[in-house]
């Protein structure tokens, strides 16, 4: 089967636009990827934004103690899966007395109330880049990360700008007072990465068989079955019908080659016409000679006995 050329035409194409469609696949997969991710980052950023400007309140109106309740509450949302507020050089804030005493000192006075228990917690390594950049740029930066079960998931660190009105309790030698790390998964966003990818797969699988068969009806129609005619008309011609010609022909090449094949069918029908003239000529000279004439072919075989010779 494979021997005819309508399947040879539709292996290639098939395989053709198989590599097509792959290509055309994964370009759309990986840009669906990139754009739930983006979208997904945005998101996330606002609400880092969003929770910046709630601690930044808070802090502005001298309540650490709130802003500690703040941070312990938003680690219990679902999507959140760590919140913290370092100091710049990744020590958890809020744990110990350090931030008290120099903002104690600072306003000469006991204003706020020491911790009765310290705790000293490192989230991130001071010469963490990702930490030193978020400081040095004063902006949120995006990092993606895998934990310790193997999940990814998307953290930002974000910037405590030192405003104007920080500087009573801390001063103004330093532009950035902390820093909040927050930590989400990518559960949802994989999801929807994991469903877009289903999506396409039944898109490449839709598309393959209708682009296959679409094609290989067209092609069957322009361009093979004219191949088949051709074809068949010189099984017939080689079979000893001179008369058979290629009918319905077209304006293309291959409308041109049947045409030159029934020019060419034409040709040999005059030539076979002028043979059997000539050969009757001769066959009715020997038929009335009066010498007897015997003619054999080259095995020496009697193929003609003239009526004198008989």
């Amino acid at each position: 089967m494979l021997n005819r050329i309508r399947y040879r035409i539709l292996v290639v194409v098939g395989i053709a636009t198989t590599l097509g469609l792959i290509a055309t696949i994964a370009f759309y997969s990986r840009s669906q990827e990139k754009t739930l991710l983006a979208q997904n980052e945005a998101t996330m950023l606002k609400l880092t934004d969003t929770v910046t400007a709630g601690l930044h309140s808070v802090m502005l109106a001298g309540s650490a103690d709130i802003a500690q309740a703040f941070s312990d509450r938003l680690k219990k949302v679902p999507e959140v899966t760590e919140f913290n507020i370092m100091r710049i050089d990744g020590l958890e804030a809020f744990r110990d007395n350090k931030t008290i005493k120099d903002v104690n000192a600072r306003r000469g006075e006991e204003q706020f109330l020491p911790r009765e228990v310290e705790e000293v917690r490192q989230i991130m390594k001071s010469d963490n880049p990702d930490l030193a950049r978020a400081v040095d740029l004063i902006e949120p930066v995006p990092v993606y990360n895998t934990d310790a079960l193997g999940n990814r998931q998307l953290v930002f660190i974000a910037p405590l700008a030192n405003q104007s009105g920080c500087y009573k309790c801390h001063g103004r030698s330093q532009k950035v007072r902390g820093v909040m790390r927050l930590s989400t998964t990518l559960a949802s966003v994989e999801r929807d990465i994991l469903k877009a990818r289903q999506e396409s797969l039944v898109l490449f699988a839709v598309a393959l068989i209708a682009t296959v068969l679409g094609t290989g009806y067209m092609l069957g129609r322009v361009v093979v079955r004219p191949i088949e005619k051709v074809t068949y008309a010189m099984s017939r011609v080689s079979g000893g019908d001179l008369d058979f010609k290629v009918s319905d022909l077209s304006t293309d090449e291959l409308g041109r080659m049947g045409a030159s094949f029934n020019k060419m069918t034409g040709e040999l029908r005059n030539t076979d016409r002028k043979l059997r003239g000539e050969q009757d000529k001769l066959t009715t000279v020997i038929e009335t000679a009066t010498e007897g004439i015997i003619v054999t072919d080259s095995s020496g075989t009697v193929v003609l006995v003239n009526p004198a010779a008989a």
